[in-house]
């Protein structure tokens, strides 16, 4: 059975991924399609990126992931809604050449292949879909994907924010919020316990009116005086949470202006003394 993975911001309530599933199963009946999700924020292309990442592994082998998020490149017009075929980890992608695949992979892909344009038709500002679709075609009947299309370069990533790291402090920014309005930062574990090296710490968002000295397993916290929590997610990214409610909400928090800070300290005294406790 052919499957399809879909990561776009066409949203759920609207047209674009109703008539792309029937588009699709009209083409190749029997299709699996399998929603990550469709409810990427326009054009965040990191937020696509950290859904797919985190996804795409534990799909099977030949599956053909569809990401569909900011087509149009207002960077580079000329890549302006180019849609790219590339094969990784024996698994397929098809998406806009807009920078999402150097952040997506560990490696820039080389085997890069352009869709053809000619297999576009006139569906208005949805033009991407009969390519798509034809592209899938092409794939499923066994077709090798450098016979697919003009072979073409990764346009260069968007640039992710990566945390800033001294030796007493980590600032992080929100990746994006899930459908819980729980914040998903740009720290992970990793990075979170190479910093700490042992030591006391404290996790704040918005100076230190909101802050928490612990991380949780889950979303009950058991210091109930901490106004926030934070707990590895899934992924293995530091998260932000507030229990029952949605964090981005509550606090008005955005993802563009708000940081992260978690410091460290060598000794607890040195902590309360920071005012923590």
């Amino acid at each position: 059975m052919l499957t399809v993975s879909l990561t776009t911001d066409w949203g759920n309530s609207g047209i674009y991924t109703g008539l792309f599933k029937a588009k699709l199963i009209q083409r190749l009946p029997g299709t699996q399609i399998v929603d990550i999700s469709n409810e990427i924020k326009p054009f965040d292309v990191g937020q696509a990126v950290f859904s797919l990442r985190n996804a795409f592994s534990h799909f099977p082998q030949k599956t053909i992931h569809i990401v569909s998020v900011a087509s149009a490149n207002i960077q580079d017009k000329t890549k302006n809604h180019e849609y790219v075929c590339l094969q990784y980890n024996y698994q397929y992608f098809i998406g806009p050449n807009n920078g999402l695949w150097n952040m997506l992979f560990e490696e820039t892909p080389t085997e890069v292949y352009k869709i053809p344009t000619a297999a576009q038709k006139s569906l208005g500002n949805f033009q991407e879909a009969d390519a798509i679709v034809e592209t899938i075609n092409k794939i499923a009947i066994g077709l090798p994907i450098d016979r697919i299309g003009e072979k073409t370069t990764c346009y260069p990533a968007y640039k992710m924010l990566a945390p800033i790291v001294t030796d007493s402090m980590l600032e992080g920014r929100f990746l994006y919020f899930d459908s819980y309005g729980n914040g998903i930062t740009n720290i992970p574990i990793t990075l979170f316990e190479t910093a700490r090296r042992g030591r006391f710490f404290s996790i704040m968002i918005d100076s230190k009116r909101y802050s928490t000295d612990e991380i949780t397993e889950n979303y009950e916290p058991k210091d109930k005086s901490s106004k926030i929590m934070a707990l590895y997610n899934v992924s293995g990214f530091l998260e932000i949470a507030i229990p029952y409610n949605p964090l981005e909400k509550f606090f008005h928090i955005d993802k563009e202006n708000t940081s992260i800070f978690v410091h460290f300290y060598d000794t607890e005294e040195e902590k309360n003394n920071f005012g923590m406790i």
